[in-house]
């Protein structure tokens, strides 16, 4: 996964938790906060260390706390503020195991989802604002994602060219 790829993923997510903050708990935000800051640190980590696997572990131990505070807040995971606030914190949870091509598509139409169902809490300017820079994060991401596969056909071709003509 390259840099062009990182930034829109983090891009939305920050988006998403933004937008969030002022409708959900403070502890679940702060959760959702360490798993963006978490995942930044792993793309650093990838990008020095060549490592692709996210600790199974912290991801784990982040889903559960969530949904945990998500219980202790709406005493269900049932109706509009704990729906999307599941649907976020399994946005969140893919963010973190997303590995290959296929995860990171899904990725980003499971935020694009999320970041309408933000309307849910919300219908204001401000709010609009927000889910359409998401929405424009996510489009960049997938086009970015397609893109790298045609920038590799590409490079594959003029190869298979040059061998051609040799």
């Amino acid at each position: 996964m390259n840099t062009a790829i990182q930034l829109p993923i983090l891009l939305s997510l920050g988006l998403i938790w933004l937008a969030q903050t002022t409708f959900v708990p403070l502890y679940l935000s702060v959760i959702f906060l360490t798993m963006i800051v978490a995942l930044f640190l792993h793309y650093r980590q990838i990008a020095k260390t060549e490592t692709r696997k996210f600790p199974q572990w912290m991801t784990v131990c982040l889903v559960l706390s969530a949904l945990a505070s998500v219980w202790i807040s709406y005493n269900s995971f049932w109706g509009v503020e704990a729906g999307v606030a599941v649907l976020s914190t399994f946005l969140f949870a893919k963010a973190l195991e997303s590995k290959n091509k296929r995860d990171l598509i899904i990725l980003f139409n499971f935020a694009l989802f999320v970041s309408a169902s933000l309307f849910l809490y919300s219908q204001t300017f401000w709010m609009a604002v927000v889910v359409l820079m998401c929405l424009l994060s996510c489009l960049f991401g997938l086009y970015r994602i397609q893109m790298s596969e045609f920038e590799a056909l590409e490079r594959t071709m003029l190869h298979a060219l040059k061998m051609d003509f040799i």
